[in-house]
Parts: structure tokens; C-alpha cells; sequence
């Protein structure tokens, strides 16, 4: 109860309930069950904590699986024993054992495997980890936008006017004041301040959900100095991606760091593009990161499988399986962010379905300008840097769909056509540039797919 206080968004009630309600409900039912249980559904009728645990009450909603008899019956008809009275179900089963009133943690197949003095030995021992996971969370997201905030900070000094270098000193005086008030407080409730190993996405969420103004803030300027520095390699991106194209190359997009500048500009005497693409910029671990990056993006979950065995294809040097793989999955791609955006006019809607229809390198062309004119709008802050990286995508996009024509066409390793690969027109396809562009291709389409839904 004092973390419920303390905590009420994680301990969500369902009232109280009268002693000679329950008094009489236990009779009926000829229960004699431990007196700090009894109090607490006096006090709570039960309910939902963390999230995930329910607490079951004699007087729970049915409808919502959280009154006890119910529940129970079921659990009786899977083979419980009836010297168990379930009160608790969530991340596992919580039950008294009527023959001594102890408290027990149950398994799948409800047996024993860790049993309770009191009501307050089960919640501390049992659920109280997620209660101390979310002060855990709450500190390491604190500590993770400070970090990243002073970080930034150094990178973008040169960017910052004396008002916002003043701005920054007292956010970064009020994060460091919150940590020591979170210290203090998990220390005297007595929680241990690492009893697990948060992963990255967990503290992410945790600084996305948290209601202290000084994350949100944080944020904000983070975002500031962001614009404002990398902003500046917007023309760099540009002038590179022009470069590039002729040759079907597009940047790494996920995985795109200053660092990968350097490199380009000590590349600029040797005329070998394609042998720095394969051998410098898109190393196997590079590779594998991207994939890795594809697999957060929620959209990407019902074709992932298809596109991790593509990517391992690449990696093992089997390119002929690789873009036989990946070429269908651009179009699949194309297709399922085409369909998901509402906004569209009558005529843009007319143009993608031509598109798709008929497959011409120009319908082709024109859907994707759409679909970078919609990213563009749909998402405000789309930093300069980033919006450059949207000019050359309609044009590869479309050589894509450029009619095969064999007699006449150039190597195989100019060019890839889906007309001519889908349709088994073109058999010297399978080579390492040709697998990897697509895979960059694919990279572009992803990245900012997820940058509109987040």
C-alpha cells in the first residue's frame, strides 16, 4: 500500500469492499483464509498492478477474468488441486494453500515452486522486482538523457548562443538534482539501484513515458542542437547522393554516421565506386546492423523473416538468392506504405494504382515522388539533412522497373530490372553490387517508413 501511494499510476484499484460483505461471501464459500489477504481486499477489491499482474477479489468483474470464483473454476478444470485458492495471475500463478494458510507460487502445471510466509513476503519477493525495475528505468533514462544530452552538447557547442549555453547548464544542474532524488528515494525503500541489466529499448521507453519535465525538455534541446549540426552536412549528403547515382548507389541510411564522410572523402582519387561500397562503407557487421535496425521497426515484422534469409544469402556470397529475394520485397514494401497512407488525393491515389498495375519504370517513378512528397509533409520536423536523402529514390526506384530489353542491354553489373528477373528474362543478375544496392535500397525505404510512424 505505501508503493501504491507513492507509485498510483502502477497500482490501478477497484474500490473497497464492505466487511460484512466479505465476511459473509467467506462464509458461504467456508473459507478460512489469511487475515492480511482479507484486508487487502477490504481496502482495494483487488485489481490491476504493473501493468501485467491482476489481483483477483471475491467481487472482481468477471467480464475481465478478475473475480476470483471464475477464475479459479477454470484453473480447477486444468488440474489444480483444490488445496489451492488462486488470488493472483499475471507473469505467473499466486495461490494460498488452504491447509495452512501460506502463500505459494505456482507453474504451468501447478506445482510449488516457491512458497510465502505473509502477504508481504509474496509481494516483496515475488512482484515487488518490477516495482524496483521501474525505479531502475526511471534512473537509467535519467542518466541516458544526460548523458546524451552533454554529448550533444560538445558536438554543437559552436551552434549555441550564450542564452542557450545558460539554458543547458540549468537543465543539465536539474537532471543531476532528479538523479540524486532517485538515488535517495530507491535508497531508502530500500532498492537495490541495478538488480538487472535494462536494454536499450526499455530505457528509451522509459524516457518516452516518464512525466518529469526535465526529460521532456531535455529532449527539445537535444533536438535543437541536432537541427542545427547536422543540418550543415545537408549539402554534403546532397552533392554525395548526385554522385552516386549513376552508378545506383545510395548512402547508407539506418546506420549513416560522420565517419562514413571521412571515408568518402578518402575515396575521392580512386574511381573504384563499387569496390569501396563492397569492401570499405558496407562491411558484413555494417550489413548485419542494418538488418538489426530493420527488425525495431514494427511494420517490417511480417516480411522480416523473408529479409534476414536475403541478407544471410548476401553475407554467405550467394547474390543470385539474394536479389531474387530482395527485389520483390521493395515492391511489397512500396505497396504496404502506398496502402497505409490515408492522406492522399484522388489523383495520387489513381497514379499508384496505375502504377502498380502495369509496372512501367514512369507509374513506378511517379508513385515513389508521391511517397517522398507525403514524407515530407508528414513529417514536420524532418531535418534537411535527412529530406536530401529522399531526391534519389524515385529515380532508382524506377530504373527498377525499366523494360528488359536482352539483346541490347549492358552487363549485368550495370544494371538490374525486375521485369527481367521476376520474369526469368535475365540469368547474370547474381552479383555482389547488385544484392547490396538493393539492400540499401530496402534501408531507405525502412528508415523513413519508421520515421513517419514514430
Amino acid at each position: 500500500m505505501q508503493d501504491a501511494a507513492r507509485h498510483p499510476q502502477l497500482f490501478v484499484w477497484n474500490g473497497t469492499i464492505e466487511s460484512n460483505q466479505l465476511e459473509l461471501w467467506l462464509q458461504e464459500h467456508q473459507l478460512n483464509l489469511p487475515q492480511d489477504l482479507i484486508e487487502l481486499w477490504k481496502r482495494t477489491n483487488g485489481g490491476d498492478l504493473f501493468e501485467s499482474e491482476t489481483i483477483l477479489s471475491p467481487f472482481g468483474d468477471d467480464s475481465l477474468g478478475d473475480d476470483i470464483e471464475s477464475v479459479n473454476e477454470f484453473h480447477d478444470s486444468q488440474g489444480m488441486s483444490k488445496n489451492y485458492l488462486l488470488f493472483h495471475v499475471g507473469t505467473g500463478l499466486s495461490a494460498v494453500r488452504l491447509t495452512d494458510g501460506y502463500y505459494v507460487k505456482l507453474d504451468e502445471s501447478y506445482q510449488e515452486i516457491a512458497e510465502f510466509q505473509s502477504l508481504d513476503d509474496w509481494y516483496r519477493d515475488e512482484l515487488r522486482e518490477e516495482y524496483a525495475k521501474r525505479y531502475n528505468l526511471e534512473l537509467e533514462a535519467l542518466k541516458d538523457i544526460r548523458q546524451r544530452l552533454i554529448d550533444r552538447h560538445e558536438k554543437g557547442l559552436n551552434f549555441l548562443n550564450r542564452k542557450e549555453r545558460r539554458r543547458f547548464d540549468d537543465l543539465k544542474n536539474r537532471l543531476d538534482g532528479e538523479i540524486r532524488q532517485c538515488e535517495e528515494t530507491m535508497l531508502s525503500e530500500n532498492i537495490t539501484k541495478r538488480i538487472f541489466e535494462p536494454i536499450y529499448a526499455e530505457i528509451k521507453l522509459a524516457r518516452k513515458n516518464s512525466d518529469r519535465p526535465e526529460l521532456q525538455e531535455a529532449k527539445q534541446i537535444l533536438d535543437d542542437i541536432y537541427e542545427r549540426f547536422y543540418a550543415l552536412e545537408a549539402d554534403r549528403i546532397s552533392e554525395r547522393e548526385q554522385m552516386l547515382k549513376p552508378d545506383g548507389w545510395l548512402l547508407p541510411t539506418s546506420t549513416l554516421s560522420k565517419p562514413d564522410f571521412k571515408l568518402l572523402n578518402a575515396n575521392d582519387n580512386d574511381n573504384d565506386i563499387d569496390s569501396f561500397f563492397r569492401e570499405t562503407l558496407m562491411i558484413p557487421e555494417r550489413i548485419k546492423k542494418t538488418l538489426s535496425n530493420w527488425k525495431e521497426e514494427p511494420f517490417v515484422n511480417k516480411r522480416y523473416r523473408i529479409l534476414e534469409q536475403a541478407v544471410e544469402a548476401h553475407l554467405n556470397q550467394q547474390f543470385y538468392l539474394s536479389v531474387s529475394t530482395l527485389m520483390p520485397q521493395i515492391e511489397g514494401l512500396l505497396r504496404d506504405v502506398l496502402d497505409a497512407q490515408k492522406d492522399l488525393d484522388s489523383e495520387s491515389k489513381e497514379e499508384i494504382k496505375k502504377a502498380f498495375k502495369s509496372l512501367e519504370k514512369k507509374y513506378m517513378k511517379k508513385a515513389t515522388r508521391i511517397l517522398t512528397n507525403a514524407w515530407n509533409d508528414k513529417i514536420p520536423k524532418l531535418l534537411k539533412s535527412q529530406a536530401v536523402m529522399l531526391e534519389s529514390l524515385p529515380d532508382l526506384v524506377g530504373n527498377l522497373y525499366k523494360k528488359y530489353e536482352p539483346e541490347t542491354e549492358v552487363p549485368i553489373q550495370e544494371k538490374i530490372y525486375r521485369h527481367g528477373i521476376c520474369h526469368g528474362l535475365q540469368l547474370d543478375f547474381g552479383s555482389e553490387k547488385n544484392s547490396l544496392q538493393l539492400i540499401l535500397l530496402l534501408d531507405r525505404i525502412i528508415y523513413f517508413t519508421g520515421l513517419e510512424e514514430s
